[in-house]
């Protein structure tokens, strides 16, 4: 996985605010948690998930968390409650998919 990330829809304040881009994006079913706090793009598809548990796994995550981050603004992303941080990653879907199953297991289900 690439580190270089850019966050992206900041205003001249710092503040991410809403950008129209964003409102294409297709959500992951999987991998989008309503109560996550970063939202991860790649190749037009969001991910929606812990930026703790980035940190906590992933020394390339650590790296690019440890650059000064923009504020979040109140009218920041429209489309996820509460405003969160939005970063495009130049990875796959795919590929970004598959790193963050490997660090963010998800339960099978029992039969």
């Amino acid at each position: 996985m690439e580190a270089e990330a850019e966050l992206e829809g900041t205003g001249p304040d710092g503040a991410v605010v809403a950008d129209d881009e964003l409102a294409g994006l297709k959500r992951d079913d999987e991998l989008w948690q309503e109560d996550g706090n970063i939202i991860l793009v790649a190749g037009g598809t969001a991910f929606k998930v812990y930026r703790g548990l980035l940190l906590d796994h992933s020394a390339v995550f650590e790296d690019m968390f440890s650059f000064p981050q923009p504020e979040t603004s109140p009218s920041a992303l429209s489309f996820t409650s509460p405003p969160c941080p939005v970063v495009h990653l130049q990875d796959s879907p795919a590929h970004l998919k598959h790193v963050l199953l490997t660090l963010m297991p998800r339960r099978k289900e029992v039969r």
